[in-house]
């Protein structure tokens, strides 16, 4: 009896050292270190993906060479340009909004001091004629991010452009401005 009290407690001992002894295996998360993309604009248009390119990317607008994304604050004013110039599709955002004294928070957008707007092409002249063909603008922007240290927006929105002259609806939905830089 003591000998199975022996081997018991042998047992136990054993046992109980290699419970203790294990080392539970300690992971590492896994971390995301891809920088999040800034200094951009993207959107779906009519449910098609659209992002604007690079800042570094310079087009011809209006004879002038500029950035792909251009934007400025003037006083109570922000107006913003972003363009795509791929093969198959050139097109331009434009953004105008008269900003609230905060500049964070969420504008209604009608048309008239508040709208973005889109269209294909990046030539100024046909860009803005096919505009005139939309009489309806509507949605929202949203600034969640007026940085005036480091000079950026970040902002969401969704819009929509309609046509009493039988140009096609365009609706703007998921838009994201992301840090891009103004002035």
């Amino acid at each position: 009896m003591k000998n199975i009290f022996r081997i018991a407690a042998v047992a136990f001992l054993s046992a109980t050292f290699l419970m203790t002894s294990c080392k539970k295996e300690e992971t590492t998360p896994t971390t995301n270190n891809t920088p999040s993309k800034t200094d951009y604009i993207s959107m779906t248009v009519n449910g098609s993906s659209w992002e604007s390119d690079a800042r570094t990317k310079n087009i011809n607008f209006f004879g002038t060479t500029t950035p792909s994304i251009l934007a400025t604050v003037d006083a109570d004013t922000l107006t913003m340009f972003a363009y795509k110039t791929a093969a198959s599709d050139s097109s331009m955002v434009w953004v105008g909004v008269v900003l609230n004294a905060n500049r964070v928070g969420t504008y209604t957008l009608d048309g008239t001091d508040n709208y973005v707007a889109y269209t294909n092409g990046t030539d100024f002249t046909t860009a803005f004629m096919k505009l005139f063909a939309y009489d309806g603008f509507s949605g929202t922007l949203n600034i969640t991010e007026f940085d005036s240290v480091n000079k950026t927006i970040t902002a969401t929105f969704t819009a929509n452009m309609t046509s009493t002259q039988g140009a096609p609806a365009i609706a703007m939905a998921s838009g994201k401005i992301t840090k891009v830089k103004y002035n």
